[in-house]
């Protein structure tokens, strides 16, 4: 269950090498290990061990930073033509022709070209990535992610009807877009700052999401 989880982009996992053991005839094989299993725990010296540990929890919580920027990226790929279209932009259908998609712990961009094409990966985000990151920053991520989230309730279940709406769902609707817009862009500007500069929609959506606060 923890690896159809972790597989599927659910659940972020990592393990620590406490000491020597024959993982790779493990399905730990498949998962980042938080230090070097070839030198474990158990083989650092007093010097060492100390400054180890605090990398080993830097990376664990960047494992659940990055399966909240991949909730936050599968998010953008859903509505990214729908901020569009209620600030009167282009109507577009569809998914972008750039999708993000949990892999084993990271968080992989690609191409959406067609069902009997195989799918060419355009950029990356680990859990190293995200360890560059300050500790609060990690931590915002993760809150902004949670805040966009609950707001994507509220927004599936306006929009499909938008052309119905009353005055006080249509504000209602309007106000869930802001706060996904508020939380989207603070997320990509800590992206950017380790050098993850999403391309396709996600760079479009910062546009979208300026004239959404404008409305």
């Amino acid at each position: 269950m923890i690896l159809e989880q972790w597989r599927a982009g659910q659940l972020a996992v990592v393990w620590v090498a406490v000491s020597p053991a024959l993982y790779e005839v493990t399905p730990l094989n498949e998962i980042q290990a938080a230090n070097d299993p070839r030198r474990p725990l158990s083989e650092l010296d007093d010097s060492t061990i100390d400054a180890e540990f605090v990398r080993i929890a830097r990376l664990i919580t960047s494992g659940s930073a990055v399966t909240a920027v991949g909730r936050v990226l599968r998010t953008v790929d859903a509505i990214t033509y729908q901020l569009a279209d209620i600030t009167g932009a282009d109507q577009r259908q569809g998914l972008p022709s750039i999708v993000a998609a949990p892999v084993n712990g990271t968080v992989e961009l690609h191409t959406q070209i067609s069902p009997d094409q195989p799918a060419v990966v355009v950029e990356k985000i680990t859990a190293a990535d995200l360890s560059r990151l300050t500790d609060r920053q990690r931590q915002l991520i993760e809150s902004f992610e949670a805040s966009m989230y609950a707001e994507f309730d509220r927004w599936n279940m306006l929009y499909p009807r938008r052309a119905t709406l009353t005055v006080d769902e249509e504000q209602v609707l309007k106000s869930s877009a802001k706060q996904m817009c508020h939380d989207l862009t603070n997320i990509i500007g800590f992206l950017a700052a380790i050098g993850k500069n999403l391309q396709d929609h996600y760079a479009e959506v910062s546009y979208i999401c300026h004239n959404v606060a404008s409305m």
